[in-house]
């Protein structure tokens, strides 16, 4: 089997003009070395390589010439591959900075997160949590690289977005309400009752503004108040 050894000192004799002196010297090994390891090279090829007078090399077969031409090939992919593999860990390392409402933050992206620190322990993750907008400015201003939310309002220039899952409405309500005994509840029985729902930072909000509008609701607003514990 052809070694690597033997194609770098094919390329290195001919770049030293095919002075084997020159070629041990610059590659600090000595001269029977490199003569082995070019015999070495034409036996295991079954070809000659080189063309010999009076013992001594002074040129290349045509075979040669495409041997050198293959081995010349060869080192420099194995040189791109060192290359790819001392930029890889430099991919592997940084800041990753991702915004996200609070139900992503909170519910989702815990085990997500778990999962990619322990593939890639070197990246820094920073979360920042916030309303819809914040978080679309935040990725607009370049103060985070990408954002998890419910809904991402008008289209953006720069930006793009994408559906990665669906949302289901659902109606939480108390044990032993009314309404639990219903198998379906229409919007004329949940007009009846005090709701929750999103404010109005969020474009979820507005389809029940609208409803609430339609029917005559009476909408309040309040704000979180904070528990003592």
């Amino acid at each position: 089997m052809t070694r690597l050894r033997q194609l770098q000192l094919l390329c290195q004799a001919v770049d030293n003009g095919l002075n084997l002196s020159s070629t041990a010297r610059n590659g600090f090994t000595s001269q029977p070395s490199v003569s082995r390891h070019l015999q070495a090279l034409e036996h295991e090829l079954g070809v000659p390589v080189f063309v010999r007078s009076c013992r001594r090399i002074c040129g290349l077969t045509s075979a040669g010439r495409e041997v050198l031409e293959t081995a010349r090939r060869v080192l420099h992919e194995l040189e791109s591959l060192g290359e790819i593999a001392h930029d890889a860990p430099a991919a592997q390392r940084g800041t990753i900075t991702i915004a996200a409402s609070h139900s992503y933050a909170r519910y989702v992206l815990p085990t997500v997160v778990r999962t990619f620190m322990a593939a890639y322990p070197d990246v820094r993750l920073v979360l920042r949590q916030g309303d819809p907008q914040q978080l679309v400015d935040w990725v607009a201003a370049g103060e985070a690289d990408l954002a998890i939310c419910a809904e991402t309002g008008a289209p953006r220039e720069g930006l793009v977005s994408f559906t990665c899952n669906q949302h289901e409405r659902v109606v939480v309500m108390p044990a032993g309400h009314r309404l639990t005994r219903r198998r379906r509840v229409t919007l004329q029985e949940l007009g009846r009752e005090r709701l929750i729902t999103y404010d109005a930072k969020f474009s979820l909000h507005r389809p029940s503004s609208r409803l609430s509008g339609r029917r005559g609701w009476t909408r309040t607003s309040c704000s979180p108040r904070p528990m003592s514990t």
